[in-house]
């Protein structure tokens, strides 16, 4: 089992949820955890209203409305649910999770928009969690730049903002593209509570591809095989 914790004040949703598909369709049994405050996820699946539990959406599983990630893992320890190959985490507070959740993740994923205040909020969550006890040596975030229009923003423009944490950050950050189609396809996703990705342009599929493969041992041709087949397949 892999465990990846994305974090962050940026809404990551609709990224997640893809990268689940794909993951999916690669033929890896995969849970979702909506630690959200919003419970975002609920509302694009078509829980929204619904008890705390798991439910299946697209042939991967969402855990939904779990006020506390050890909630969750009481409620898994009393079902009949197999196990998962792959553990997402959108960790919307840094009380959602125990601290030694953040050591024991097999990746920790900082995910990041352009804008500023954002930015700085998640220069203020940074800071909070460096005081925890959580906090070691050992722990590197992943970079991860969502809804990027246009690729003009330097890195050390980033880098500065957030420069008073000290996070050691691995490889180079990966930039994922918004543009109107993606934009539309979110929309129209989260109102039919379905999750088409043929329509998204190829340098998003592109900037998927390459941080599934970051993240994991999949080879290209499989994360491209595995992309085709999503594309196909509708919730």
């Amino acid at each position: 089992m892999k465990t990846w914790i994305f974090a962050g004040v940026s809404e990551k949703n609709d990224f997640l949820l893809y990268m689940a598909k794909v993951l999916s369709c690669s033929g890896y049994r995969v849970l979702l955890v909506d630690g959200t405050l919003q419970h975002n996820y609920a509302h694009h699946i078509g829980a929204a209203g619904q008890d705390q539990g798991i439910y299946e959406f697209s042939g991967f599983d969402v855990a939904c409305y779990f006020r506390h990630g050890e909630d969750l893992m009481t409620w898994l320890n009393h079902s009949e649910e197999e196990a998962y190959d792959y553990w997402l985490w959108d960790v919307g507070s840094l009380d959602y999770i125990l601290d030694h959740r953040w050591k024991e993740a097999d990746a920790c994923v900082w995910c990041s928009s352009f804008s500023l205040t954002n930015l700085l909020s998640d220069q203020r969550w940074l800071n909070e969690l460096s005081r925890s006890s959580a906090w070691s040596s050992e722990i590197a975030f992943h970079q991860l730049y969502l809804n990027v229009i246009e690729d003009r923003t330097a890195d050390s423009y980033i880098t500065s903002i957030m420069s008073q944490v000290s996070v050691h950050w691995l490889a180079d950050p990966i930039r994922i593209p918004w543009d109107e189609t993606a934009a539309a396809l979110k929309i129209d996703n989260e109102h039919t509570s379905r999750l088409r990705i043929k329509p998204l342009s190829r340098r998003y599929k592109r900037a998927l591809a390459q941080f599934i493969q970051r993240l994991s041992d999949m080879e290209d041709h499989h994360i491209h095989k595995a992309f085709k087949q999503a594309g196909r397949r509708r919730a």
